[in-house]
């Protein structure tokens, strides 16, 4: 019998085929390759998760923040003061007065 679906007429020997090695044992350290993948795709997904996280509560934060507060248009009140005193306790002021009203005067003409 010499049909397709026939069995063979041998049966094949156990050198027809390749012997198939056993299945490397797992490192018990974990170094495989598949190891190696997973643990830097937890340490990757860990850190996005943080930064995510910490971004978010930041932001959080962030939104009762409405522009400048008391305190801040003090401090800027204080540092103007401080410069117009020590202009006008100078005769730097006089000088800053006289650019200013020559460059004026160039300008009207």
């Amino acid at each position: 019998m010499n049909g397709p679906w026939d069995p063979p007429a041998q049966a094949p020997s156990r050198h027809t085929f390749p012997r198939a090695h056993p299945a490397p044992r797992p490192d018990p350290e974990g170094n495989t390759m598949s190891d190696l993948m997973l643990k830097t795709a937890v340490a990757t997904k860990i850190r996005v998760t943080t930064w995510k996280n910490t971004t978010v509560e930041a932001l959080r934060n962030r939104a009762g923040d409405k522009g400048q507060t008391a305190v801040e248009y003090l401090g800027i009140i204080a540092v103007v003061v401080a410069i117009v005193l020590a202009i006008t306790g100078t005769s730097i002021g006089s000088t800053i007065l006289g650019k200013i009203t020559g460059l004026i005067g160039k300008v009207g003409n």
